[in-house]
């Protein structure tokens, strides 16, 4: 029954985890000066160090993310379990047993070491984390405990244990081959189309590929060698779908100055990376980059119209800026979710769509810049970005009616609205469900922090609901270039005390201003039509 309430514990968790710059000056238009106050949100989390066996003990890097286990003995069961901030573990020399459900739920993990001492391995390990993580079991365990692995794929040693436990019990697994003291290399393919080696001395991968997809699967044929990948050398080559997925040896992106095309998870958990530079790329595949642990830095400087792919560098926790070029039009979801030391992207003039999750997690930042050309911006883009003081925001960029898209961005204390292409969406009441969504604009969110609020002039339409509730405001002023205010634009703005209304304004929607209660007068435009 106990294991039972678990397993429904961790699937809810992991669904809720999945569904769940420069200051700017010079702005002519609305300016709210607002009250300094609030609590700060607090939550359970892992301390820095202290015990997880009666002879284990662990320190963990809040930073990083980075679990170290060390001692002897075995690691209690649930000891980490649900512990949602850990992204990586090492158990070092000495550790023996790892218990039940050790790191159940950890949904955030992606990478585990671990040590030749284990002997073995308790149920539900990894139980409830979505994955994919990159587990190689040594040949010392001799026990492993169903459900262990969930749905991971694990690499295994030849003739080991854990070969015939997978083989035995139809896991994902990849077999790691050795290459013998006597022999210099490894070599495979088909004629002239598809030929590879791995050498073992200079633990360099020769590739001829002159064909798109020579294999079949998630794996290349060279995977099982993967301990010997440090370089690649090439005579045509395509960087296709999972090409280098799981290459945690792989020092560098071979070719990179010529890449143009970048496949799905291409360079997946190729964690020994540490920077990368893409001059002429047109398309970043889906988790091209996911995982990479060691990776700090990244230009892409294409003159190409580029969008990236979902995921392409999730989990990259240790990257710490990124260069994009001037026409990258599309940040996919969960494109830097989780890159934790990510403190700057420049988002420049041509992005139009950020998705979902895009930039969750990213600790570091402490502003956003979002330039006028942002039209969508998705659902918990930036979600987690606790550390964030300054926003600047298109008027016209369409926040999600599902999910808050700066839920966690709960410290802001400056928020500028600039014209973007002039029109404010509706934050109203729409479709089946007429559930109104200003509460999850950003400014409601904040505006119990809120130091300054700006609205640039250019913005000719202030939208339905757009700063309904906003109840910390206690003076008014709307930009001159707008022409039309939305229906209960204003509604229940109860602090406010007075408000100008530019002569250029010829529409004011349904209950506006109701519920202003502390507003004395207001200065109707002559040209008022409804």
């Amino acid at each position: 029954m106990k294991n039972k309430i678990r397993k429904m514990l961790s699937c809810l968790l992991v669904a809720a985890m999945l569904l769940t710059a420069a200051p700017l000056s010079g702005f002519v238009g609305l300016k709210l000066d607002l009250p300094s106050f609030g609590t700060e949100a607090s939550a359970v989390s892992l301390p820095s160090s202290g015990k997880c066996g009666e002879n284990a003990i662990y320190t963990f890097n809040e930073v990083s993310g980075l679990l170290t286990i060390s001692g002897t003995g075995a690691i209690d069961g649930s000891a980490f379990e649900m512990h949602t901030e850990i992204r990586s573990v090492v158990i070092e020399d000495g550790i023996t047993e790892i218990g039940d459900s050790a790191f159940n739920a950890c949904v955030n993990i992606f990478e585990i070491k671990i040590p030749d001492s284990v002997t073995k391995i308790g149920k539900y390990i990894f139980d409830g984390c979505p994955g994919p993580l990159s587990i190689t079991i040594p040949s010392s365990v001799t026990s492993i405990s169903d459900n262990a692995f969930g749905v991971q794929k694990i690499f295994v040693h030849k003739g080991s244990f854990a070969e015939q436990y997978a083989s035995e019990n139809s896991l994902d697994y990849i077999t790691l081959e050795e290459i013998p003291d006597d022999v210099g290399y490894v070599e495979g393919g088909f004629g002239d189309s598809f030929y590879w080696m791995v050498d073992k001395a200079t633990e360099t991968l020769k590739v001829r590929m002159n064909t798109n997809l020579p294999w079949e699967g998630d794996c290349a044929p060279w995977l099982p060698y993967k301990d010997y990948i440090k370089h690649v050398t090439s005579k045509g080559f395509y960087f296709v779908d999972n090409v280098f997925k799981y290459c945690d040896k792989l020092e560098e992106v071979p070719y990179a100055e010529s890449i143009s095309n970048l496949g799905k998870n291409a360079f997946y958990g190729c964690t020994s990376l540490k920077s990368v530079s893409l001059p002429k790329l047109k398309t970043i595949g889906s988790g091209a980059f996911y995982g990479c642990s060691g990776l700090t830095d990244v230009t892409i400087s294409s003159n190409n119209s580029i969008s990236i792919d979902d995921s392409a560098f999730l989990n990259c926790v240790n990257l710490k800026s990124i260069t994009l070029p001037s026409n990258l039009w599309k940040i996919g979801a969960y494109s830097f979710y989780n890159c934790l030391q990510l403190s700057n992207v420049g988002l420049l003039a041509h992005v139009r769509e950020i998705g979902d999750y895009a930039f969750a997690n990213c600790k570091a930042f402490t502003a956003l810049l979002l330039p006028d050309s942002v039209t969508s911006i998705g659902r918990h883009a930036f979600d987690g970005c606790v550390n964030v003081k300054e926003l600047t925001l298109p008027c016209s960029a369409g926040l999600p009616r599902n999910g808050y898209a700066f839920g966690g961005c709960t410290n802001i204390e400056k928020i500028t609205i600039t014209a973007g292409t002039g029109t404010m969406q509706n934050f109203g009441p729409q479709g089946q469900s007429k559930i109104a969504t200003y509460k999850n604009a950003p400014w409601y969110i904040n505006r119990e922090h809120l130091k300054e609020f700006m609205i640039a002039d250019g913005i000719t339409n202030i939208g339905d609901y757009a700063f309904c509730g906003f109840d910390k405001a206690s003076q008014l002023a709307i930009p001159q270039t707008v022409t039309k205010i939305g229906a209960s634009a204003f509604e229940n703005c109860s602090e406010l005390t007075s408000l100008e209304i530019p002569e250029g304004v010829t529409s004011i929607g349904a209950s506006a201003f109701s519920g202003c209660s502390k507003l004395a007068s207001v200065n109707i435009p002559k040209d008022i039509t409804k």
